[in-house]
């Protein structure tokens, strides 16, 4: 976004103003407690009515506001500190509503009261960088705020507190009264509180659906809110002196003295995220080890499930660190994090929501673990070179087996079919030479009926070396058994897996045995040894007894797959991946 833009406008505004409201909560709980201290014989307040309701009055805005302060001072969670403190000062609101000190106060607590919820689904909805994130809760934010608006402007405006028959916090004065009409601010008032009691539940239902222990307090909050509304649309002759009331508002200040707490330890947990960070990205800067970026980041945020994706701009496609395509899909809970430089991208991270995912996080890894980043994309685009030019070497092997399942085909059903008819037709020929007395013919047609017979077992045995049938139908095992039967040497064929494997592992495992029979054969060994197994995602083939190589045709049709062949001494062994 250019300088001067509409998004640099609100960063300029959101550093001016986030220090100021530290700096107004403090002031107003200040300035409460004081209201607090100037007690009257009558009580128009919950904090008056007893030295627990008191408490209650007092606790849950000093936690709100004291988490506010730090969250802002250490440049914490985004606007969840501003969002906290002002949710604090709206708590202490109807303190002001009752302080009979100053009717000014007194009307602009009234005004007030009405955006405790709001606040509070602010915070919950927006947790934890302070802004919604999704179309929906900015929606249900923009109701809940519309009607705090309306029902405190309205209140403000047409309520008259000497037509009040239920008042009992301020019944003198309303500064702001513009038209005294009873029936429309009660219509207001129940409209507000109506307001209040859906959107309580529909917190609880945002907190089931995204569930971080610091909301679960929210949630209490938001049922007890609900309650709180509901009660006074069924008695609106509220008294802290009477049941439910009482007992409602100690509800309600335990669960926001819960929720204060909450917040605390996300915010001191964000402080320790954003520290141990800034020493991470430190030192990726001065030696960054390859393949270590997302391991340090998931152990540096406590964040075992954290992903990093790198971008190749050749490919126009993320990849993981070993060079596979990656997708930045967010689970539930995760957040994605995109780190750039000079506008264009460097890498991805999916991470837990509570991990600071906005722009502090960019700031401290993306420019000073730029070398570590940078080393990262490049080996993960050597390695997603690397597994393009296997899966074509795999392509390549898999066409051939194609072909030469084909040419097999082709032989059997071709050329040995008319072989095997011309077999037939030359000893019906000779049967017949021979009953007519004609033995030179006979004899030359027997010669003949030979040399077909000859070239139909070299094709058999042409068409079997090509593609073993038995291999395609039964499996390895039978296709060992088979080749071990036919070898001319001895050939001890140990355990082999019994289930069926992929084509393309089973077809390299007989290559490699095949391979190996026949450079033993030729190098006139005495005995092999075959012993196949899997193991931790792969085929290991062993073949002992082997004469020593080249096996460069085994070692690429091993490698097609992403294998490797090795050989010890007078020992062939082939790892073959096999998922």
């Amino acid at each position: 976004m250019a300088e001067g833009g509409p998004a640099y406008r609100w960063d300029r505004a959101a550093a001016w103003s986030r220090p100021a409201v530290p700096a107004f909560g403090v002031v107003c709980a200040a300035a409460s407690i004081g209201m607090i201290a100037d007690t009257r014989a009558v009580v128009t307040t919950y904090a008056a009515a007893s030295p627990w309701l008191t408490a209650a009055a007092v606790t849950p805005a000093l936690g709100l506001i004291a988490v506010g302060c730090a969250a802002v001072v250490l440049r914490s969670m985004g606007w969840t500190g501003t969002l906290a403190t002002l949710l604090g000062v709206a708590w202490l609101a109807p303190i002001w509503v009752g302080w009979p000190g100053s009717a000014t106060a007194r009307s602009l607590g009234m005004v007030a009261v009405p955006f405790v919820v709001p606040l509070l689904a602010h915070l919950t909805l927006a947790y934890p960088g302070g802004r919604p994130a999704t179309t929906g809760a900015r929606l249900l934010l923009g109701c809940a705020y519309a009607s705090a608006v309306i029902a405190g402007a309205g209140r403000a405006a047409f309520y008259d507190p000497f037509f009040d028959v239920y008042c009992w916090s301020n019944c003198s004065t309303n500064v702001f009264l513009v038209h005294g009409s009873p029936a429309l601010a009660r219509a207001l008032g129940s409209f507000g509180l109506w307001a209040s009691a859906v959107l309580g539940l529909s917190i609880c239902v945002a907190v089931a659906r995204r569930f971080s222990w610091p909301l679960v307090p929210a949630a209490a909050a938001a049922l007890a809110e609900a309650a709180y509304a509901l009660a006074l649309l069924h008695d609106p002759a509220e008294d802290p002196h009477h049941q439910p009331f009482p007992t409602l508002y100690l509800i309600r200040s335990a669960a926001l003295t819960g929720l204060a707490l909450g917040l605390a330890s996300a915010v001191l947990l964000a402080q320790r995220r954003r520290v141990a960070a800034a020493r991470l990205a430190h030192e990726l800067g001065a030696t960054p080890p390859p393949g270590s970026l997302r391991t340090a980041l998931a152990q540096a945020l406590g964040d075992e499930h954290l992903q990093v994706g790198y971008w190749l701009s050749e490919h126009g496609r993320y990849v993981n660190a070993s060079g596979h395509p990656f997708e930045p899909q967010p689970g539930r809970g995760q957040a994605v994090t995109s780190l750039r430089r000079r506008g264009e991208p460097l890498a991805v991270l999916v991470h837990d929501r509570a991990v600071d995912g906005g722009r502090p996080l960019q700031q401290e890894i993306g420019p000073a673990a730029r070398l570590a980043i940078d080393n990262e994309r490049l080996r993960a685009a050597l390695l997603a070179q690397l597994e393009g030019l296997r899966a074509s070497r795999a392509r390549i092997v898999d066409t051939g087996d194609q072909a030469r399942r084909r040419l097999e085909r082709d032989l059997h059903d071709g050329a040995q079919q008319r072989l095997l008819a011309v077999t037939y037709e030359l000893r019906l020929a000779r049967a017949e030479a021979a009953a007519n007395g004609d033995g030179a013919l006979a004899d030359e047609l027997a010669a003949a009926v030979g040399d077909a017979q000859a070239a139909l077992a070299e094709l058999r045995e042409l068409a079997h070396g090509i593609s073993p049938t038995i291999l395609d139908e039964a499996g390895l095992g039978p296709a060992l058994w088979t080749l071990t039967d036919n070898a001319r040497i001895p050939v001890a064929l140990g355990d082999v897996p019994q289930e069926r494997l992929p084509d393309g592992v089973e077809r390299a495992a007989y290559i490699v045995v095949t391979e190996a029979v026949q450079a033993a054969t030729r190098d006139g060994r005495a005995e092999l040894l075959v012993e196949i197994h899997r193991a931790a995602g792969s085929l290991l083939v062993t073949v002992a007894g082997v004469p020593e190589g080249p096996y460069d045709h085994v070692a690429d049709r091993v490698g097609a797959l992403g294998g490797r062949l090795i050989i010890e001494r007078d020992q062939l062994r082939a790892e073959i991946p096999c998922d």
